[in-house]
């Protein structure tokens, strides 16, 4: 076949994947209809300003941090925004020095308040935690001499922290997976590193059923040109158990991971099927693992994944950005949800003609909609933060968990409650009690429980009179229940 020939056939087969991606777009909305968007939300002023991670709080509302340009003491500061139910900004804070900031990942803290991660002075890796309000408590750097950024963090089951991350201050490669774990002050408990001698990332860390770690992101190994999903397990203390690699068509990336109900991995990232087109890449690995299934998706042209949770049907919530057509600099943010087996149920577009948008973070939210935060441009980048229904085609006959019960609320010290609640699937549930100041002081039940109704006596004996929460949580999705205790 000659060059001209090669050529000819390279367009021909990038014109036929992008037809193909619009026409599986459209057959797909012939059987399921995308929720409403209830209302969307920009935040920023008159510089960019991006939004990384978004959860939602226990008071219904949301958290959000990313970076922006418009606010704070540099060039880039670490930006986190709370705002109610509705999303309407409550209050803003900016975190950071005269250099360049950055936030990628927050959570809600057991104790109310929140916890990040990114770099500070574009080196050195950050952990920041902070009060309800958002007022810093306390700011703590971790790294060496070169350069060392966060990318997830996530409270663990003692209260500390754990995140996950890249460095060239340690290990074998020109970058390093870099995971810190921590105290719940912030001080460092320990590190690892994962890795070759070329490069390799950690973008997503959770703590799994176990106790242990999972960790997802790239890794170029040394006898290849193409980067790969790469897949940690590790143990409590951070040492490794085993680690997959996963390879696309010709390179991938993994961007997001998560331990499913049944206590395998959920991961999506991006694959790169040739010059200038890439497909939002999802697989699904058994416990060990070991890869069960893979799907592409290519939005109307080509697509990214950054984003992917488990819903309460047992399918799954992507978020990422699909391109109108190759090789566009600016996409439009794309929501894809999926069965269990990672087919498509419906899609969804966000933003409009002539703009620019992304989604990097997306969850399903207590009223069984979504929540997507990433960014937006018209002229310059806003934080973007959009709120959807829930999937009415998906979630009309779906089981539902019943809210947890209590056969009482008021109590004397040295009695018992009994716990009820009930379960549509097998999921992974935990039964934790916290005091008055967020601090966990017993843990009723955690593990698989199979479907039914269940219940858990909880006996007061040795227990201080005070106001207690019992917090019940189960897959994506949690509740707190107030316990008051006398003399």
């Amino acid at each position: 076949m000659s060059t001209q020939q090669m050529v000819f056939k390279s367009k021909h087969e990038s014109l036929i994947a992008y037809f193909i991606g619009l026409l599986l777009c459209a057959v797909a909305n012939l059987f399921a209809q995308a929720p409403d968007t209830v209302w969307t939300r920009t935040f920023g002023g008159s510089n960019s300003d991006e939004g990384r991670s978004v959860q939602q709080t226990q008071d219904g509302g949301y958290i959000i941090c990313g970076y922006t340009r418009s606010y704070g003491a540099g060039y880039n500061d670490i930006y986190l925004i709370k705002t109610d139910e509705n999303g309407n900004q409550l209050w803003y804070k900016t975190f950071g020095g005269s250099l360049f900031d950055e936030g990628y990942s927050v959570q809600q803290t057991n104790d109310g308040g929140y916890i990040m991660t990114g770099y500070v002075g574009f080196e050195q890796l950050c952990l920041i935690k902070t009060d309800a309000n958002g007022n810093q408590v306390w700011l703590k750097t971790f790294g060496g001499s070169g350069v060392d950024w966060g990318y997830s963090v996530q409270q663990t089951q003692d209260g500390g922290y754990i995140i996950a991350g890249r460095t060239t201050s340690f290990g074998a490669g020109y970058y390093d997976v870099y995971i810190i774990k921590t105290d719940a002050d912030g001080n460092q408990l320990w590190y690892k590193t994962f890795g070759g001698s070329n490069y390799d990332d950690g973008r997503s860390i959770q703590q799994t059923q176990d106790g242990g770690y999972i960790i997802a992101g790239s890794t170029l190994p040394p006898d290849s040109s193409n980067s790969r999903v790469y897949l940690i397990k590790t143990d409590s203390d951070g040492n490794l158990l085993w680690y997959k690699t996963f390879s696309g068509i010709r390179a991938a990336e993994g961007r997001s991971v998560q331990q499913t109900q049944d206590g395998g991995y959920i991961i999506a990232g991006t694959t790169y099927i040739q010059d200038q087109q890439y497909y939002l890449y999802l697989i699904k690995a058994d416990a060990d693992g070991n890869q069960v299934w893979y799907k592409t998706y290519s939005g109307l042209a080509h697509a990214q994944g950054y984003s992917v949770r488990q819903t309460r049907d047992g399918g799954y919530i992507i978020a990422g950005v699909t391109a109108i057509s190759p090789p566009a600099v600016t996409g439009s943010a794309y929501l894809i949800k999926t069965d269990a087996d990672g087919n498509q149920v419906w899609y969804k577009i966000l933003g409009g003609s002539n703009t620019g948008s992304v989604g990097y973070s997306v969850q399903q939210t207590q009223d069984r909609g979504y929540i997507m935060a990433g960014s937006f441009t018209s002229t310059i980048w806003d934080v973007y933060l959009v709120k959807l229904s829930p999937s009415v085609e998906v979630e009309e006959d779906m089981p539902q968990f019943s809210f947890i019960s209590l056969d009482r609320t008021t109590l004397l010290c040295g009695q018992s409650v009994m716990i009820k609640y009930q379960l549509p699937v097998k999921s992974s549930v935990k039964l934790s009690i916290y005091d008055l100041t967020g601090r966990l002081v017993g843990m009723l039940f955690e593990g698989i429980e199979e479907t039914g109704y269940h219940s858990v006596r909880w006996n007061t004996n040795g227990m201080c009179s005070g106001i207690y929460f019992i917090k019940f949580s189960v897959n994506n999705y949690y509740e707190v229940k107030k316990i008051v205790l006398i003399k």
